[in-house]
């Protein structure tokens, strides 16, 4: 005799789902309060009844695998409508492709802004590397640099932090800073330093290399 169907309307996992989808969404109501007023902390502090610790751990734990798991989602759909290498442009990268994809980066940012995400740039840079990794590239993290050159440390470490200003995603963070001023000098001694005192093709840094 065959099985009787699962209820559609019941979550996946069953009463234990619930459970978790519930907690959940207590946790959000948790992260959006603004009032930490004694009776508002009083009406939270009721809503975990019932829920231990590890419970509450456990869907960290889960958040940040939904993460993780949009992030290699956008990666796949933003690869099905732009064939081509858009976790490669850069800011101001003057290329048919960046013409295609910084739309799609501004459109992503605000998306995500709207919905509450606390570091957009962040998420989006999880997902260039999620399509790096669909492209088979290697983005462990080096050995710290105990067998690099001082050159190589130099041309990498100040390529990071070239790369990060010259990142649209970032220009709301820097223009936000109260340092503004000077971190925008830095950037153009970091530029000027690569470029005329290292020699390095600054290109190389648009390729991902």
């Amino acid at each position: 005799m065959a099985e009787p169907a699962q209820n559609e309307t019941e979550p996946a996992g069953g009463s234990r789902g619930l459970k978790m989808e519930n907690l959940q969404n207590t946790l959000a109501t948790f992260g959006n309060t603004k009032d930490y007023s004694a009776s508002n902390i009083e009406a939270l502090t009721a809503t975990l009844e019932g829920v231990s610790a590890p419970e509450i751990i456990a869907v960290v734990g889960s958040a940040t695998a939904i993460e993780r798991g949009a992030s290699l989602a956008l990666a796949i759909k933003f690869n099905t409508a732009m064939p081509f290498r858009w976790d490669k442009c850069q800011y101001r990268e003057i290329s048919d492709n960046n013409k295609i994809w910084e739309p799609v980066r501004r459109k992503t940012t605000e998306a995500l802004k709207a919905a509450g995400h606390p570091n957009p740039a962040q998420f989006i840079a999880r997902v260039r590397e999620q399509n790096a990794k669909i492209h088979g590239e290697d983005v462990s993290k080096p050995d710290g640099g105990k067998n690099r050159t001082p050159y190589v440390r130099f041309t990498e470490e100040l390529g990071k932090l070239y790369v990060f200003g010259n990142r649209p995603e970032n220009d709301e963070a820097i223009a936000n800073d109260p340092y503004c001023g000077k971190v925008k000098v830095a950037l153009l001694t970091i530029t000027k330093c690569l470029r005329d005192d290292l020699g390095v093709d600054l290109n190389r840094y648009s390729t991902g290399e």
